[in-house]
């Protein structure tokens, strides 16, 4: 199945773009066998994506000895609440208590203000993701939610779930 192609609007060189489309070449003809991908994924992870992981990271040691939940408004793929899964069961593996919720309309900015600014990634639509996202999305955090310690007890909702009866999705 073809992925749909979703317009994404950056703030980087045309030499950029190539060499980011050219590594993500080499990412697709990788010669390490399936079975080992996941394994070796800090091959293909560039300085600018291993910063914003070890940021998380960092943002969550500071709630450790606080009580509550996690929450990210605006969570688009979920990488951030994959992540969260990851080090709450690193560091909280037995905290039960732990939430950690996600709130996305997935449709993107359905309008702009003009206090939003010119930016060329501002624009109605950016932060879309494709179709039926969501579904997929549930189906990658709760693999998350099996390899916890004390998987039998459920500490991630659904986004459907979450959703209140009477309305559709917001």
């Amino acid at each position: 199945m073809a992925k749909k192609k979703i317009e994404i609007k950056r703030n980087i060189s045309n030499r950029e773009i190539s060499q980011r489309e050219h590594f993500l070449q080499l990412f697709k003809q990788t010669p390490i066998p399936d079975e080992e991908i996941q394994l070796n994924l800090g091959l293909y992870i560039n300085r600018q994506n291993l910063s914003r992981i070890i940021f998380m990271h960092e943002l969550y040691k500071k709630i450790i000895n606080t009580t509550g939940i996690v929450i990210e408004l605006g969570c688009r793929w979920g990488q951030n609440l994959a992540l969260f899964q990851s080090f709450r069961g690193m560091y909280e593996p037995y905290n039960y208590n732990r939430k950690i919720v996600g709130f996305d309309s997935f449709e993107g900015f359905k309008s702009i203000h003009k206090k939003d600014g010119k930016a060329s990634i501002v624009y109605e639509g950016a932060y879309a993701v494709t179709s039926n996202y969501e579904e997929h999305l549930d189906k990658v955090l709760a693999h998350h939610e099996t390899e916890s310690p004390i998987s039998h007890i459920k500490s991630m909702k659904s986004l459907r779930e979450m959703q209140p009866k009477h309305s559709k999705h917001t």
